[in-house]
């Protein structure tokens, strides 16, 4: 895989340790996570009630209202999904049962924080407060979120996830470098949660989408209203085909590990529909978080920006 800036070619660089995607990670979180976030490089033990022990790879911690924090475990897409990642991740929700995890988490976070000015600065600040030991305090005792940080998604991780009795969320991170000069080079980040939250009647965002109903969706401020989950992958594809009739075939890029979801032969899919107005086929036998991943990699693959698209949930 490759890409193209400027007229010069840039082309993917895989890691071949883990500790060379965190340190990608380490460098860009602000740009990742977000400007009120603060990124922990610590490998704090995690033990559980029964004493098993794991070391995630670093924490955050959300400096804005409602304040949240997440666990950050960073994988390669080679490792085995079943016998290495999800037993990995497992350590860590029961781990954080345990108070006294907890207690250990809160007293090395604030450490790092007194150890670095810049870091406490910048949380007092966005706390307007200097009750930094209180205020981290609190945020770790809410239930964290996980996020998988891998060079390449997988399917059968995004299929794993979903029974997790955390949210996790998959960052997907490529390093393309400059062809002739391989110091230069652009990072894509991808998969975190981007859909905003509903419009209209909507009550806020579920914290999953399969068994939430849906009404309508706004695409670039235009409302569509739809019945089923496959309504709006069908409808979006067909808008953004109107409007990329040129070069509408890079859809064939947005694939699973094992699967197409876009396809000029029908038999290659599960429940194919035919896209108007294009010799497409689009996939439709997929729950409702599936077909939100593929519409956000629609847009992804489009230029189009996350706040582009709003989901109204009936």
């Amino acid at each position: 895989m490759f890409l193209f800036k400027d007229d010069v070619r840039y082309n993917l660089w895989k890691p071949q340790k883990e500790s060379e995607l965190e340190q990608i990670v380490v460098e860009h979180y602000r740009e990742i996570f977000g400007e009120d976030s603060i990124y922990f490089d610590i490998k704090q033990v995690i033990k559980s009630k029964a004493g098993i022990l794991s070391i995630p790879d670093g924490y955050i911690v959300y400096t804005s209202k409602p304040y949240k924090w997440s666990i950050v475990e960073v994988e390669l897409s080679s490792h085995p999904v079943f016998e290495h990642i999800v037993p990995q991740i497992t350590k860590f929700i029961n781990g954080i049962k345990s108070q006294d995890t907890r207690h250990d988490i809160i007293q090395t976070l604030y450490g790092s924080v007194k150890k670095d000015p810049f870091s406490e600065v910048f949380i007092r600040k966005r706390i307007e407060s200097s009750e930094i030991y209180m205020f981290l305090s609190n945020v770790v005792s809410t239930k964290p979120n996980l996020i998988v940080v891998i060079e390449e998604k997988i399917e059968q991780l995004e299929e794993a996830i979903q029974n997790l009795p955390l949210k996790t969320d998959i960052l997907e991170v490529r390093t393309f470098k400059r062809e002739n000069a391989e110091t230069v080079h652009i990072h894509s980040f991808s998969g975190l949660e981007k859909i905003p939250p509903p419009v209209g009647g909507g009550k806020g965002k579920p914290k999953g989408y399969t068994g939430k109903s849906i009404s309508a969706f706004y695409f670039k401020g235009t409302r569509y209203e739809v019945r089923y989950w496959k309504d709006l992958l069908m409808k979006l594809t067909e808008v953004i085909c109107e409007s990329h009739a040129h070069d509408f075939g890079k859809v064939s890029k947005i694939t699973g590990e094992k699967r197409l979801y876009f396809s000029q032969d029908k038999n290659k899919l599960r429940k194919p529909q035919k896209i108007s107005k294009a010799n497409i086929f689009v996939e439709t036998n997929l729950n409702a978080s599936s077909i939100v991943r593929i519409c956000q990699r629609l847009l992804d693959t489009f230029d189009y920006s996350s706040e582009d698209l709003k989901i109204d949930f009936g």
